[in-house]
C-alpha cells in the first residue's frame, strides 16, 4: 500500500526508555505551526555565532518541540515534565535524521509568487 520511503517514521526514546514513533511530516507541520511558520529561521538563528540569537531561538524552539512531540514542559509546582535540554537534544536528533534521509515528504513546498 505504501512504499518504504512513504512509511519512514522518526523513532526516539524518552529518558525512562519508552520508545516513541512519529510521522516526520506531522512533526514538521506542528513545529511550523508553533513557530508561526518561522521554524527554518529559528533553526538558523540557533546555529548562529551570536549568543543572543541562539538564546532567542531556543526560547521559541523549546516550547515548539514540546508541542510538536506532545511532551509536557516542566511543571514548576511538581517538577514533573520534560527538561529543556532533552527537548533541544530531541530537536537535534530530528533535524539530523531529516537531513540524513533527505526525505522530500517533509520538505514544505515553495509556492510561486503571485503573478499580477
Amino acid at each position: 500500500m505504501f512504499t518504504d520511503k512513504e512509511k519512514e517514521i522518526f523513532k526516539y526514546e524518552l529518558p525512562d526508555g519508552e520508545k516513541r514513533f512519529v510521522d516526520p511530516l506531522r512533526i514538521r507541520r506542528k513545529l511550523s505551526k508553533a513557530t508561526a511558520g518561522k521554524i527554518d529561521e529559528l533553526l538558523q538563528k540557533q546555529n548562529s555565532d551570536n549568543l543572543g540569537d541562539q538564546l532567542d531561538a531556543d526560547e521559541k524552539l523549546i516550547p515548539a518541540v514540546a508541542f510538536a512531540f506532545d511532551l509536557p514542559m516542566i511543571d514548576p509546582k511538581t517538577g514533573e515534565g520534560t527538561p529543556e535540554q532533552f527537548l533541544l537534544n530531541l530537536l537535534d536528533e530530528y533535524t539530523l535524521w531529516i537531513s540524513e534521509k533527505k526525505n522530500p515528504i517533509v520538505t514544505l513546498p515553495t509556492l510561486p509568487a503571485p503573478s499580477g
